[in-house]
Formats: C-alpha cells, sequence, structure tokens
C-alpha cells in the first residue's frame, strides 16, 4: 500500500466537501483525509501501488486547492 502526504490550504470542512468527489474520482486511492488542526493542513492518502503523487495533486488542484508533496 502506498502513503503520501501533501501540505495543502484545505482549512475547513466545507473545502473538505468540496475536494472529497474530486478525491473520490481517483480509482487508485483507498482512503484519504485532511488533518485541518495542522498548520499545514496535511492530506494523507493511502492506496495502491500504482497511486502517483500526480493524480492526487491533479485532484486537488482542479477543486481549486494548493498542494504541494511532504517527504
Amino acid at each position: 500500500m502506498e502513503k503520501l502526504s501533501f501540505k495543502t490550504n484545505i482549512n475547513c470542512n466545507n473545502c473538505i466537501a468540496k475536494v472529497k468527489p474530486f478525491l473520490n474520482q481517483v480509482e487508485n486511492i483507498e482512503n484519504w483525509q485532511v488533518d485541518i488542526n495542522n498548520a499545514d493542513k496535511i492530506l494523507s492518502v493511502s492506496g495502491e501501488e500504482e497511486l502517483t503523487s500526480t493524480e492526487v495533486i491533479e485532484a486537488v488542484q482542479k477543486a481549486g486547492f494548493k498542494i504541494e508533496e511532504v517527504n
């Protein structure tokens, strides 16, 4: 299972609701969550081995949010 973390500007439950359909459309994502209490608004994504950070970044950007991968 692949686990990825991203710094975002998804900062409230309404923002999570806005990005949800975009992330749910990515086939290789099995689970995701945003820690809106963290100053960096960390998006944690887990999924199949084929999951790439590019897929996640594109989905979040389509929803209108900023995102960058955290190593």
